[in-house]
């Protein structure tokens, strides 16, 4: 996984996850004065719903 730091760097982790997923339909609107609705599409979308899902993240490191 790849996150941006404040600093506007970069840096990788290893996300590692276990769970039960399925499949759902999900509908969107989006209000934001951001950036968000420049890639978030308002409508209906496939989705996935996790239940009991854990999931741990490593140190992160310079990508």
């Amino acid at each position: 996984m790849i996150q941006q730091f404040p600093d506007g760097s970069l840096r990788g982790t290893r996300l590692k996850a276990s769970g039960r997923m399925r499949l759902a339909s999900v509908d969107v609107d989006v209000t934001s004065d951001g950036p968000l609705a420049t890639w978030l599409v308002p409508g209906s979308h496939k989705g996935a719903v996790l239940d009991r899902t854990n999931f741990t993240l490593g140190a992160p490191t310079p990508f």
